[in-house]
């Protein structure tokens, strides 16, 4: 796609500047909401606390035996959390670049 430079957006109808300017504000805000995400994770932060404290509250009340099986439960659920929270971050990183790289061929 031919990107619109000043001059042909200028010689277009007012109904079809319009719709360049609403496109071009959709795409905006779609950036920065992909910008948004990619930079915030509150995962990094809640992680270590709800590891440590769920962690402690398991082992406070489970029986002994029940202890090593309730830590390998509950490791597993938060690393899913915590991967699941990645993997949001980095697939808005990844369509980022790619919108990128598609507006710098433009």
């Amino acid at each position: 796609m031919n990107a619109l430079t000043k001059d042909k957006i200028q010689k277009l109808t007012p109904e079809q500047q319009e719709t360049v300017a609403t496109l071009e504000a959709h795409r905006a805000k779609k950036e920065q909401q992909l910008l948004e995400r990619a930079r915030h994770y509150r995962g990094r932060i809640w992680f270590p606390m709800l590891v440590f404290g769920i962690l402690y509250l398991v082992c406070s009340f489970a029986g002994q035996r029940w202890i090593p099986l309730c830590i390998a439960f509950v490791l597993f659920v938060l690393i899913e959390f915590h991967a699941a929270g990645i993997n949001r971050r980095v697939d808005a990183l990844m369509e980022l670049d790619k919108k990128r790289d598609r507006h710098d061929d433009g």
